[in-house]
């Protein structure tokens, strides 16, 4: 085709919104709401979503997965994203507010501090293997120890009596 066939062939007409907007998937949406996969489709059950759309899929037009478009999501009243955090003169490192110790006598303070923590740490662990010996000891004996007999079953005769003589002596 010439240059002066394409000037004098119509422009294609401008996209409308509806070809423009995003369409999101259930998980999509879900994810660009922060909420749970469940909750948009509980929403799209209950016809929140009216421009929604089945993709088209392996089994033919219309049999693949849910399409959302962003604007339904808009309109049904969720928040898509996060809010941005602010903006700040310079980056903040998460080492930024460890500082060094100043003084030599801070410095001994801290390993003194490691060293204590470090003493509780070790007999904490020795405790807890020693009350574990001392569970399995238990369970040991609770083993050992005979069943409880069964209470003997009155037959219905020696109930009837026993509520019986309830009735009369109270």
């Amino acid at each position: 085709m010439s240059a002066a066939a394409e000037s004098q062939a119509p422009a294609p007409p401008p996209p409308t919104p509806a070809d423009t907007r995003p369409w999101l998937s259930l998980s999509e949406s879900a994810h660009a709401a922060g909420c749970a996969r469940i909750t948009i489709r509980r929403a799209l059950d209950a016809g929140r979503f009216p421009q929604a759309k089945r993709a088209d899929g392996p089994g033919g037009p219309g049999s693949g997965g849910w399409l959302i478009p962003v604007t339904d999501l808009l309109a049904a009243g969720f928040r898509l994203g996060r809010p941005a955090p602010p903006e700040s003169a310079e980056p903040v490192s998460p080492n930024s507010q460890i500082q060094a110790p100043d003084t030599p006598d801070e410095l001994a303070r801290l390993r003194a501090e490691i060293a204590g923590l470090r003493r509780r740490a070790e007999l904490a662990e020795a405790l807890a293997a020693e009350r574990g010996r001392h569970l399995e000891d238990l369970r040991l004996a609770l083993r050992a120890l005979p069943a409880a007999p069964e209470p003997a079953r009155l037959g219905w005769w020696q109930r009837r009596r026993a509520a019986q003589s309830a009735r009369t002596s109270g």
